[in-house]
């Protein structure tokens, strides 16, 4: 696949596990790929600027995370939303990493660890790079439970969400939660309530998952990388 907004190489400072918490039993995203796919739905949102990004599957918020450290200057808002309240509080803890003060107290945590265990430096020179990348105004976040393939929730609705990046569950480690019987189409729906009019959506999936039209949406977009895919729709 051709990147063409994320170049190679440099993506060790964000890699889920240095200074991002990885939360155990969920698969890290990688943060080349992320960083792709917002550039790719930015490429074709209609708004360039102030754009909210959302993810309702947002687990341990490291793709969020890594938005935000990567790609924050067009963003107005990181929100995310996941039915695991376990998963919501790394993700809390993760995107806190995006403030100044929370990058502080998680290096000051890598520097106690180091120190008594002899865990890596390079944790600590990770987080010492990205504080350089921090905007001077924190950017917003905001994190919520919610079910992705229910009926949308206020949260969720009060969005508005120019962009939406999304993992979605496979396999053994993140399987499907909630109630849908067809959670897909479900999702997509959630999905449509919440954004904003022309809206993009950068869905990506196992490369054994079929990521098919939905309604109220055009695929612009899709393509196989390795042992995942993704595909590109923009709301009707």
């Amino acid at each position: 696949m051709e990147y063409r907004f994320a170049p190679a190489g440099g993506y060790e400072d964000v890699a889920s596990g240095r200074v991002l918490l990885h939360r155990s039993g969920q698969p890290p995203f990688p943060a080349r790929l992320a960083l792709e796919l917002f550039g790719r739905a930015r490429e074709l949102a209609p708004k360039k600027e102030g754009l909210v990004v959302y993810d309702p599957f947002c687990g341990g918020g490291t793709l969020l995370t890594v938005i935000g450290f990567l790609a924050s200057a067009p963003v107005a808002l990181l929100a995310g939303s996941d039915l695991d309240a376990d998963a919501l509080r790394t993700a809390e803890q993760n995107l806190a990493l995006l403030s100044r003060e929370g990058l502080l107290r998680r290096r000051q945590r890598l520097e106690a660890l180091f120190s008594a265990y002899g865990k890596p430096s390079h944790r600590v020179e990770s987080a010492e790079r990205l504080a350089a990348r921090l905007p001077a105004v924190p950017l917003p976040t905001r994190v919520f439970q919610a079910d992705a393939c229910a009926p949308p929730c206020p949260q969720a609705l009060e969005l508005r969400a120019d962009i939406v990046v999304t993992d979605i569950p496979y396999g053994r480690l993140t399987p499907w939660q909630g109630e849908a019987d067809d959670p897909l189409p479900a999702l997509a729906a959630q999905i449509r309530a919440a954004m904003a009019p022309q809206g993009v959506l950068a869905l990506c999936a196992s490369a054994t998952q079929a990521l098919p039209p939905f309604p109220g949406w055009q695929r612009l977009q899709k393509q196989k990388i390795g042992k995942r895919r993704f595909a590109l729709y923009r709301a009707d």
